[in-house]
């Protein structure tokens, strides 16, 4: 009985670990995707304020991205859990930068 529970443990914790490697990899959108062509790295994994962090350091960036922001956020388009995705974690940077531009 007390070798069973070792090996129940076991597989218990390999199928975890399966799972959680087993994670989707957003699609870079053309957004995120212009930014890490820009030198940001692998925005993925990236919390808003390093995005935040990095855009205030690149003006021109930040204002486009904004701007294109701006109109992401107006479409209806968006899932619930926009917000939580690389796309919607940028864009909560980039609203936040002290950069400023008559659209």
């Amino acid at each position: 009985m007390f070798e069973a529970v070792p090996q129940s443990l076991l597989l218990l914790v390999l199928c975890e670990l399966t799972l959680v490697g087993c994670r989707q990899k957003e699609t870079a959108t053309p957004l995120v995707a212009r930014l890490e062509a820009a030198g940001s790295g692998d925005l993925s994994a990236a919390t808003t304020n390093s995005i935040y962090q990095w855009l205030e350091q690149h003006e021109q960036l930040a204002l486009l991205t904004k701007k294109d922001c701006l109109r992401i956020m107006d479409s209806a388009a968006k899932p619930a859990n926009w917000g939580d995705t690389t796309e919607g974690r940028v864009c909560t940077a980039a609203l936040s930068t002290s950069f400023y531009h008559k659209y």
